[in-house]
């Protein structure tokens, strides 16, 4: 399963004051240069720079910074100061990870300072990607009418919340951050005159829902009773906000009125539970646990009552979806040794096998008159976006790219599908007609090139 799409603590490093210079120059220049581009020594330079006073930084705070790190992190100021965007790009690519491990590592030791450290490098490397790789415009999701499309960008350094027109014209900011402050994972409001998101600071522990109107408001947080809350999604007639977060240890369901108040946990297990999902009447909530070992289908009534299980296999289950009529739930299983596409009746009668594939196949979504099921997969050798009937007929490749697409979502109409494309380098935004045709590209961002 590809694991940026997993629901859990995906952490986006913040950045800190250490990465000022980079950011202000990149941002202001060469950040967004044309894909012909030559590398620009600015960028090289001040990319250079925020390496040196983050060592810099933690010599002076006596933290020792792994040796593998730091010879990662020596070999990409070589290649930074080389110019070799191809070099530093390959060489970036390890240190990050080196570093996240670290990071990973720190946080299993308790250990503040050197916590803080290993976050701060994490910054220092996540401001770097959109210069190297070119921004990521990511989770885009249809408004209500169908006329706008809220998404998550990089563009300027810091994840944000963007707004665009259907057909990608005016983009702008929702949410306007400092340096150190990301924005993720908008959701519209049903009212279509709201979006919720995930806020994570480096300041802070964990994540926040906030919300921000569409037309001008200031965010405000949601969350304020918990220490960490992910993955927002809205009643269908807007007056709650259902979450997961893990402030007791363990992730578990939680709801909440749409101003922050009333909160209430539903699920109260030892295991962990994910991806809350409303009910088209917005009566029951579907979700993913791993109570009982393996990760199984289950659903509960909003008081957190009348908890059923749906699936009962010893093999994994993800990412349930109800069909629009509220009589099914779709999801993604590895039971049968691979990951597929299933559906499931909501009393969890009539399982079976929708895509019936020997490759990978993950995050369906119902078209709106619930008659077809998007999916990603990865049977043509690299993921891309296909369509199959509700009865598993008429499978059909909308996206057909050498690259990496993702994340299908239907238009409220059920006349396009939106989905997020690595195809140029870079996490871009495009539609696509259910029959294939008409593939329109939303987005353009551009990393530099060596």
């Amino acid at each position: 399963m590809p694991t940026k799409y997993r629901t859990s603590k995906l952490s986006i490093p913040l950045l800190l004051v250490i990465t000022t210079i980079f950011m202000l120059t990149t941002v202001n220049g060469p950040l967004l240069a044309g894909p012909n581009a030559n590398p620009d020594p600015t960028s090289f330079s001040s990319m250079v720079s925020s390496i040196d006073q983050y060592l810099t930084s933690a010599h002076a705070a006596n933290i020792t910074v792994p040796a593998q790190v730091d010879h990662e992190l020596n070999l990409l100021r070589t290649a930074l100061v080389a110019g070799d965007a191809e070099a530093a790009r390959q060489t970036w690519k390890t240190t990050s990870d080196q570093a996240n491990e670290w990071s990973d590592f720190s946080e299993a030791t308790g250990d503040a300072r050197t916590i803080e450290s290993a976050k701060t490098l994490g910054a220092t490397l996540s401001s770097m990607e959109p210069v190297l790789f070119g921004p990521d415009d990511m989770f885009p999701t249809w408004s209500p009418n169908g006329q706008y499309v809220a998404f998550m960008s990089n563009r300027d350094g810091n994840f944000e919340v963007y707004v665009m027109n259907a057909d990608g014209s005016s983009p702008r900011n929702l949410t306007t951050n400092g340096l150190g402050d990301n924005d993720m994972r908008p959701v519209w409001a049903p009212d279509g005159q709201r979006v919720a998101y995930n806020f994570e600071s480096i300041s802070s522990i964990g994540r926040e829902i906030r919300v921000v109107d569409v037309y001008g408001s200031e965010p405000r947080k949601l969350s304020q009773d918990v220490s960490s809350a992910y993955t927002p999604i809205w009643s269908p007639d807007g007056s709650q906000i259902a979450f997961e977060s893990d402030q007791d240890g363990n992730f578990e369901i939680y709801v909440m009125n749409a101003d922050g108040s009333n909160l209430r946990n539903l699920t109260t297990s030892p295991g962990d539970d994910f991806t809350p999902r409303w009910s088209p009447d917005g009566q029951q909530i579907v979700f993913e646990s791993n109570r009982d070992r393996s990760s199984d289908i289950y659903v509960l009534n909003v008081d957190g009552s009348g908890l059923r299980r749906l699936t009962t296999d010893m093999a994994d289950d993800y990412a349930p979806i109800w069909s629009p009529d509220g009589q099914q739930v779709a999801f993604m299983s590895d039971r049968d040794g691979n990951w597929e596409i299933y559906v499931v009746y909501a009393n969890g009668a009539n399982l079976h096998n929708l895509t019936n594939s020997f490759e990978a196949e993950a995050y369906p979504n119902w078209s709106p008159d619930g008659q077809q099921v998007a999916f990603m997969s990865d049977r043509d050798g690299n993921w891309e976006i296909y369509v199959i009937n509700a009865d598993g007929t008429n499978l059909r490749n909308l996206s057909n790219s050498h690259g990496i697409d993702v994340s299908p979502i239907w238009s409220p109409d059920g006349s396009r599908l939106m989905f997020e494309s690595k195809r140029d380098g870079n996490y871009e935004i495009y539609t696509v007609y259910p029959d294939g045709s008409n593939l329109t590209r939303l987005t353009d961002n551009h990393a530099i090139d060596g």
